[in-house]
């Protein structure tokens, strides 16, 4: 459901969004993210691209189904720039699927599939993410990090230049097992925040 902020400082429903595909109908809406004029909405399988018309309808705009995506899939858009995690896939080491609009096609185009520049197995990368602009924070749930111990958590920055995603930074977790550093995490211009769940701590880059 959509809701649009008034005049009067009051949010109002707008319109109710729905799959296309009503015979598969199966999850949609388990994972949404909005931008300007551009809406995402997965399913299990499946990414819905809705654009706002110019009579302020919320309509199709693309339809992307991902092979691998069952159960473990997340989204985010903005601006541009879209991108789907998939933390399950490549023995649980994960991936991200970055896609952006082409304004003259009127759809969303694949670019590239892309990891850490340093993966295992059971990492789970993209468990979690968060985009603002040309600048991406994602959260591998399982990495080990830093010293001895498993699944601490770890958080890779990336940065979009020249049509691909580069890993500029990584956080790895150093505190203790399981802590899973990362998340929750979100993403602004010029921070990252992420969160040390278990260590009940919070750090700013």
């Amino acid at each position: 459901i959509v809701f649009k902020k008034g005049s009067d400082n009051t949010w109002k429903q707008v319109q109710r969004l729905s799959d296309p595909d009503t015979d598969k109908m199966v999850g949609f809406g388990k994972e949404v993210s909005i931008y300007g004029e551009h809406i995402l909405v997965a399913s299990w399988d499946t990414m819905y691209f809705f654009r706002l018309s110019q009579d302020s309808v919320w309509e199709i705009n693309s339809m992307i189904y991902l092979d691998d995506a069952f159960m473990r899939f997340k989204v985010a858009v903005s601006g541009n720039n879209a991108i789907a995690g998939l933390s399950n896939i490549d023995d649980a080491s994960g991936a991200a699927y970055s896609y952006t609009y082409e304004n003259q096609e009127n759809s969303w185009k694949y670019i590239q599939k892309f990891k850490p520049v340093e993966y295992h197995s059971n990492d789970m990368f993209a468990e979690n993410m968060a985009i603002r602009g040309n600048h991406l924070a994602v959260w591998a749930c399982c990495v080990d990090g830093i010293g001895p111990g498993v699944d601490k958590g770890g958080v890779y920055v990336f940065h979009y230049k020249d049509g691909a995603w580069t890993e500029i930074k990584s956080y790895l977790g150093g505190g203790i097992v399981d802590d899973k550093l990362g998340y929750p995490i979100d993403i602004s211009d010029s921070h990252v925040i992420v969160s040390s769940r278990e260590q009940e701590i919070v750090y700013i880059f």
